[in-house]
C-alpha cells in the first residue's frame, strides 16, 4: 500500500497514537507514515488469498492475518501492516502487532512498487522466522516469491498466469494456488507500465 510521511514520534508513541488512530499507519525508523485506502483489485486479491491459506492452515497452529495486523521489525525499528502474513506465533486477542511471521505477502500498485521491492524486502529478509516474501503484482498476472534457501541466501521464482502459487514457509505442509486463482474476479484495468526496480537485500 502507498504511504507518505506524517511526523516523528518513538516506538511507545506510535502505538499508543495508532491504537487510537481511525486511519493506519506504518512505522519506519522513527517516522510514521499515514496509509493511503487500497483499491478494490487490491482487496479482491488479498481475500482470495487469505481465504485459500486459512483453509490450508485448518488445525496447524498457525494464523493468516490481512491488512489489519502489524509486523514489527526490531532489526530495522519498524512497524508495517502486511497485505497478508502467516505466523505460528502465539498470540491473544488483544495483540496489535506480531513479531516472527513465516510468510508475508505484499500486493503491488504503481505507487508502492520501490517501497516493497527495496524498503520492505530489505527489511524483512531481516527476520530470522520468514521464509517467504510473496510481491503480487496488482495490474498483471505476475507474482514473485522470495524464498530463503538453505545457506539463509534468498532465490527469487517469477510466476505468471498459467502458472501454480507453490509455498513452503509453512510447517503444515505445501500450499499450492493456481495463479489464475489469486487473480480470480480482479477488474483488470488497462495495462499499465511498470517501472523496472531493482530488488534491494542486504548485503
Amino acid at each position: 500500500m502507498s504511504i507518505s510521511k506524517f511526523l516523528d514520534m518513538s516506538v511507545d508513541e506510535y502505538l499508543a497514537f495508532e491504537a487510537c488512530s481511525s486511519v493506519r499507519h506504518e512505522f519506519i525508523d522513527g517516522q510514521v507514515h499515514v496509509m493511503a485506502d487500497s483499491n478494490q483489485a487490491h482487496n479482491i486479491i488479498c481475500q482470495n488469498l487469505v481465504f485459500a491459506l486459512k483453509q490450508h492452515l485448518a488445525g496447524s497452529g498457525c494464523q493468516a492475518f490481512v491488512i489489519g495486523m502489524k509486523v514489527h521489525i526490531e532489526g530495522s525499528n519498524c512497524f508495517y501492516y502486511p497485505d497478508v502474513f502467516v505466523t505460528s506465533e502465539a498470540g491473544n486477542n488483544s495483540d496489535t502487532f506480531m513479531k516472527s511471521p513465516l510468510l508475508v505477502v505484499e500486493v503491488l500498485s504503481p505507487s508502492n512498487t520501490s517501497t516493497d521491492l527495496c524498503e520492505k524486502l530489505r527489511a524483512y529478509t531481516k527476520l530470522s522466522s520468514l521464509r517467504e516474501y510473496v510481491v503480487v503484482h496488482q495490474n498483471q498476472a505476475v507474482i514473485e516469491i522470495f524464498r530463503k534457501n538453505t545457506d539463509d541466501g534468498w532465490e527469487i521464482v517469477r510466476l505468471n498466469d498459467n502458472d501454480e502459487l507453490v509455498l513452503n514457509a509453512m510447517p503444515c505442509g505445501e500450499f499450492r494456488m493456481p495463479v489464475s486463482r489469486v487473480y480470480e474476479d480482479v477488474p483488470f484495468m488497462p495495462t499499465v507500465e511498470e517501472s523496472e526496480t531493482e530488488y534491494a537485500f542486504d548485503s
